[in-house]
């Protein structure tokens, strides 16, 4: 349990993809004015703490599996802030965004848009194909695992289990 003290607060919240499955092992770093103040890391549930002295904190997942992302917090004293952070893979070499969700596969975790470009099609099965053996691809194997079979690596099933998918989406 992590408590505060005088002159200090609780930053506690939890990262998670859009189907609210959580990240463990996954360091968080507390930047205060562009310099590291803290570093918290993630439980099973995805879920982190960290007693920070009151002010203002930059709140930034370090892991190359997920896109760049971070929250502003304020740190009051004697009080607990909460920012959740929903995490994306990273854009694939070449790409201009990171990939999204379908549409069609709301709320599952996984991000069928591999191009980023907000449009499901062929053009998204082709990317994941030609990237199979990207880091951003295997760094991000969570977000691409549609056949269901290994979370930890992407393989020719997921991109088969993508172009069903395409095929039922229409």
């Amino acid at each position: 349990m992590v408590t505060a003290v005088d002159g200090r607060g609780t930053v506690s919240g939890s990262l998670t993809n859009t189907a609210g499955e959580g990240y463990r092992g996954v360091d968080i770093a507390f930047y205060e004015n562009g310099e590291r103040t803290g570093t918290a890391r993630t439980n099973g549930d995805g879920v982190y703490a960290e007693v920070l002295p009151a002010g203002g904190y930059e709140v930034v997942p370090e892991d190359d599996q997920f896109a760049p992302t971070s929250t502003d917090v304020t740190v009051q004293n004697d009080e607990t802030t909460v920012p959740n952070i929903e995490l994306r893979p990273p854009s694939l070499p070449g790409a201009d965004s990171p990939p999204t969700q379908a549409a069609a596969f709301p709320d599952d975790g996984l991000y069928e848009n591999v191009t980023g470009d907000g449009s499901f099609d062929i053009l998204d099965v082709q990317a994941l194909f030609d990237n199979l053996g990207a880091a951003p691809v295997q760094n991000g194997a969570w977000a691409y695992n549609f056949s269901g079979l290994d979370p930890e690596r992407v393989s020719i099933f997921d991109v088969q289990a993508l172009f069903n998918r395409l095929q039922s989406a229409d």
